[in-house]
């Protein structure tokens, strides 16, 4: 019976940390900041920030590797290459195809988990030049726009403040941005399981 309970215990314990989300507060002022979440407890920075020391060491180990794996993948055929020779171009894009589709498929079902909130924007744009600052400010905008709207389409975006404007008179830029995205880890797992599943059928059939 205690052997029942701790196993009960243990699956509660397990559906409850995959059910919790990951936060990411970003605050852009200059200077980026960010503060990520899991659940209520914090992540600490320091996490992130790696050592130059184990940075280089790491380096180093890689350029030793890379150039063993040079050399070995200098006398061996590239398996994708090989493969196209052996099924032909359209046979191979055909497959690759039927690996993107549903890649995509499943990336857009996990935007539209992600949630964003609130979503603050603002871009002062000055120039010595009103004629240029004119012109970069329409294309800016022109990419600025319909990329927010695929954002605030394909994911769970609310509370949105976008303000992009140009200041003749003044001379300093400003950029600021400020939110908070949210996604349970449950979503993360399945999804990156999805996405591994089709490229290891994508690796069988070009083996």
């Amino acid at each position: 019976m205690i052997f029942l309970y701790i196993i009960l215990g243990i699956i509660a314990l397990f559906t409850l940390i995959l059910l919790s989300s990951i936060r990411v507060k970003i605050l852009f002022n200059g200077e980026l900041q960010f503060k990520i979440y899991f659940g209520i407890i914090r992540i600490p920075e320091s996490l992130f920030n790696k050592n130059k020391k184990n940075v280089d060491k790491q380096k180093k180990q890689k350029e030793n590797k890379a150039k063993k794996t040079d050399k070995k993948e200098k006398n061996k055929d590239n398996i994708v290459l090989k493969s196209i020779k052996n099924n032909g171009y359209y046979n191979s894009f055909v497959v690759f195809m039927n690996f993107l589709k549903p890649v995509l498929k499943t990336l857009k079902s996990f935007a539209s988990k992600i949630n964003i909130n609130p979503l603050i924007i603002k871009v002062k744009m000055v120039g010595d030049d009103a004629a240029k600052l004119a012109v970069d400010y329409g294309k800016f905008c022109a990419v600025y726009y319909p990329a927010l709207e695929l954002l605030s389409y394909n994911t769970k975006c609310k509370n949105i403040d976008s303000n992009i404007f140009v200041n003749y008179s003044d001379e300093n830029a400003e950029y600021y941005i400020k939110t908070q995205i949210k996604i349970r880890l449950i979503h993360c797992v399945t999804h990156a399981v999805c996405v591994l599943k089709e490229f290891f059928k994508l690796k069988s059939k070009f083996n």
